[in-house]
């Protein structure tokens, strides 16, 4: 049956390379490609592959509880992203409150321009009037002073 499933030794074992036997020591992870019989099966050890005794191995945490394990991570990945989605919002309600105050600003600043172009815009007009009424005193003087 092929199953490339990953195995931990239990014991060390050293095989034989004549007769196709991988060499491992205890709690090395090896992949078992083929298990031929329930005594022997076909195996690869960092690139190595050969026969190792069956009775050697026990199969890794992953391979004995599969859908708890894959549980776990998954229910640890929703945890992370749950955390990550929270900091994010608070980040981004942090931001919002900043431009809101940055706006506020400007719309007070652009409140105040207005007022001071009205008040430039009346005081010109004070100016041009005070300057027109000069002028006409100035010309109604001459006249007077040629009149006379």
């Amino acid at each position: 049956m092929n199953t490339n499933a990953i195995f931990q030794a239990l014991h060390d074992y050293n095989g034989t390379p004549e007769n196709n036997c991988l060499s491992f020591k205890k709690g090395d992870r090896l992949k078992v490609l083929h298990q031929k019989s329930n005594t022997w099966w076909w195996g690869e050890l960092d690139g190595s592959k050969g026969y190792i005794p069956a009775n050697f191995l026990v199969p890794t945490k992953s391979q004995t509880e599969p859908n708890q394990n894959n549980d776990d991570q998954i229910n640890e990945l929703k945890a992370q992203h749950a955390q990550q989605i929270k900091k994010m919002q608070q980040e981004i309600s942090l931001l919002k409150d900043s431009v809101e105050a940055h706006l506020t600003r400007i719309q007070k600043t652009e409140a105040e321009n207005a007022m001071l172009k009205d008040e430039i815009r009346k005081k010109d007009l004070d100016v041009n009037a005070f300057y027109n009424m000069q002028r006409k005193l100035l010309k109604d003087r001459e006249r007077d002073k040629y009149n006379s």
